[in-house]
């Protein structure tokens, strides 16, 4: 029992820090416990404590708010720093960057999500947005879509089903020749036939209409 309760109370306060980073701003003891659906008693002792450590912290302007803290940067960068294959991968990151003067990603899946862990700008005005730690759906990004494309079989059904869709009205199943098609239940009709299609052209786009289009 005294187990449970304390892997309990690790997942609630696993849950504010959740609620912190998704939110984006500071919120109150109140607004914690409303998001996290707990006793606001609940939500104030674990802030407590991950103030204590660290990991939350109080806007000087805001005394009754938290945010997250620096102690989370501390952890980040310590997670960035282990991956290898950022620093195997930068030498090229930077050569494609300077051969098509574009940003490029380097991103890793984890839980039906790509996670970008590393990047190269390019020198051009206009360029997109991006920051590394951040994460976006598997099916929504260029990248996602070229990772998606060279899984086994097995493991990408895996993570299709898993994921979360926009709907596609009218949109039809179109199987993929590797590939058998996904289930209708899981993903959007034509996505099949996009990973067929960036896996023979090595390339993906990130467009929406890629999606019910089928590129």
């Amino acid at each position: 029992m005294e187990n449970e309760n304390l892997a309990r109370t690790v997942g609630k306060a696993l849950d504010i820090l959740d609620c912190l980073g998704r939110e984006k701003t500071c919120l109150s003891a109140s607004e914690v416990a409303r998001h996290c659906r707990f006793s606001r008693p609940t939500a104030y002792r674990l802030l407590h404590t991950l103030l204590t450590r660290g990991y939350v912290t109080q806007d000087r302007s805001q005394e009754e708010k938290y945010r997250l803290g620096y102690k989370i940067l501390e952890l980040s960068k310590s997670l960035l720093d282990s991956v290898e294959l950022r620093q195997q991968a930068l030498p090229f990151l930077q050569d494609l960057s300077r051969t098509v003067n574009e940003t490029v990603h380097l991103a890793v899946l984890d839980r039906g999500e790509v996670v970008y862990i590393e990047k190269v700008e390019s020198t051009q005005p206009v360029r997109m947005h991006s920051t590394i730690g951040s994460r976006n759906p598997v099916h929504c990004t260029a990248l996602g879509k070229a990772i998606l494309a060279y899984l086994p079989p097995g493991p990408q059904a895996a993570v299709l089903e898993r994921a979360s869709w926009p709907n596609a009205p009218g949109a039809r199943l179109r199987s993929a020749p590797p590939y058998r098609p996904i289930s209708s239940r899981c993903a959007p009709r034509a996505l099949p036939w996009t990973i067929w299609r960036t896996r023979r052209a090595s390339a993906a786009s990130a467009r929406p209409s890629s999606i019910t289009r089928g590129w």
